[in-house]
């Protein structure tokens, strides 16, 4: 059957480093990126989360992640 239907599953995470008075202005890049991308495909299920994180948290959470006891 030549038209079986198939999924692409794109699981995308990423941490992009700018200031404070840039950060608007990359959430609407990071935006209109995913948006332009959805609009020329036939989508069948979408989730969007973005996220605003303080320096301070991004170190705590990675260092959380590798503190643990691997014995």
């Amino acid at each position: 059957m030549k038209n079986k239907p198939f999924y692409i599953e794109l699981s995308l995470n990423s941490v992009f480093l700018t200031t404070e008075g840039d950060k608007e202005d990359l959430i609407k890049k990071i935006k209109d990126c995913i948006s332009e991308m959805l609009d020329k495909e036939n989508l069948a299920h979408y989730t969007e989360s973005i996220n605003v994180i303080s320096e301070e948290q991004i170190f705590a959470e990675y260092s959380a992640s590798l503190s643990g006891d691997f014995n």
